[in-house]
């Protein structure tokens, strides 16, 4: 300003122009105390607050970033332990899948044998929780047969025998059958083995025991299977050179046993029927050994007298003599060697077992056996078992 002065002074600007310097100088000291003045206020003002927001907002981030890295430690010790339960689910997991694998493996079953492969459940006699069709669900216990498959090569029956004759049958005896499934075709076999226990009869019919036949290397040819029906047929004794007669000839009044035998006078002809006390030996189903009464040619009725028939005889002493008996003092008959009372009427034959056919009873109901057909003429009897029916 005082060089514009000294200019005008001079004449080398003209008073116009010296008021614009002027003018302009005071603009410019007027900025200059402006200035001042905001530098002042902002030192004074602005720069502590702006320090102190810049201040809080470093704290902020600081605060903010060591939050984020707790986090993230959290977190990965979180992610490391999921990863270690992770690890040890899949080494559980792949143990199981191991175990499941041969238990799967051990499912399969695989036979040892060509052959016919059945449910156990198809061959149990008795219908239990336990043999009854395989269902998805069921509970199968440690060692409970599933499966069976059998050897139709060798094959085996078994039936099952009165106790009463239980001790007649011993291993290795003769044994005939017929498969009824096969036309009523015969077979032969042995006896393996009887039981060792005798068991309740399914009709209570009394007890029996089971023997196992071994059936003859014929019996592969049959096309025989499981659980078929037979009916066999033991031979415990044989007897050669004997007096038989068919036991439906045999008639009962308490001990004594007889037969009604046809006479004939000279000539051959028949001059009706006679009472003859027996002594009876051995027997079959079929036939009785006679030990005396009948003789060889003798003819005999095998069946119930009719009406009128024969008239009513008392027996002679010599009679019951001959037939091992006697007559007690209250006049009843009674064995020779024994004083009981023995005179009753004979029990009418058991109903026929389920598992065998019907048989022909007999008056006396003593039969036990079955034999080939025979007269009352001097032959062979066999002692055998009544037929029983069972599965091969």
């Amino acid at each position: 300003m005082n060089q514009a002065r000294s200019l005008k002074e001079k004449g080398f600007i003209s008073a116009d122009e010296l008021q614009v310097a002027e003018l302009a100088a005071r603009k410019a000291d007027g900025a200059l105390k402006t200035a001042q003045l905001g530098g002042e206020i902002f030192e004074k003002f602005e720069l502590p607050k702006e320090s102190r927001t810049k201040e809080t907002a470093v704290a902020d981030a600081e605060a903010e970033l060591e939050r984020t890295r707790k986090k993230n430690t959290s977190q990965l010790a979180q992610r490391e332990a999921e990863l270690a339960n992770r690890k040890r689910q899949l080494e559980m997991r792949t143990t199981q899948m191991t175990k499941l694998t041969e238990v799967k493996e051990k499912a399969v079953l695989r036979a040892p044998v060509a052959g016919l492969v059945i449910y156990t459940s198809t061959i149990q006699r008795w219908i239990t929780d336990d043999n009854m069709p395989w269902r998805v669900g069921k509970t199968i216990r440690p060692g409970q047969p599933l499966i069976a498959i059998p050897e139709l090569s060798s094959l085996q029956a078994k039936i099952k025998v009165p106790e009463s004759i239980s001790d007649k049958i011993k291993p290795g005896l003769t044994t005939s059958l017929k498969v009824d499934a096969r036309a009523g075709q015969l077979l032969t076999g042995t006896v393996e083995s009887i039981g060792s226990m005798a068991e309740q009869s399914w009709d209570d019919q009394g007890r029996s025991f089971g023997v196992i036949i071994n059936l003859s290397a014929e019996s592969s040819g049959m096309d025989l299977r499981p659980s078929m029906r037979v009916e066999a047929e033991i031979q415990v004794d044989r007897v050669d050179d004997v007096l038989t007669v068919p036991v439906t000839a045999i008639f009962a009044e308490g001990p004594l046993r007889f037969v009604h035998r046809l006479r004939s006078n000279s000539g051959g002809i028949s001059a009706g029927l006679e009472r003859v006390p027996l002594r009876i030996g051995r027997r079959s189903e079929r036939f009785a050994e006679v030990l005396s009464g009948l003789n060889a040619g003798d003819l005999v009725l095998v069946r119930d007298l009719k009406p009128g028939e024969l008239p009513p005889q008392k027996w002679s002493d010599q009679q019951l003599f001959a037939g091992g008996c006697r007559r007690a003092p209250d006049g009843s008959i009674v064995l020779a060697a024994s004083d009981k009372v023995a005179e009753k009427k004979p029990e009418p034959p058991k109903p026929a077992d389920a598992s065998r056919p019907a048989e022909q009873p007999t008056q006396d109901g003593e039969a036990d056996g079955q034999t080939p057909p025979s007269t009352t003429s001097s032959s062979p009897i066999a002692e055998a078992l009544p037929p029983a029916k069972s599965g091969t």
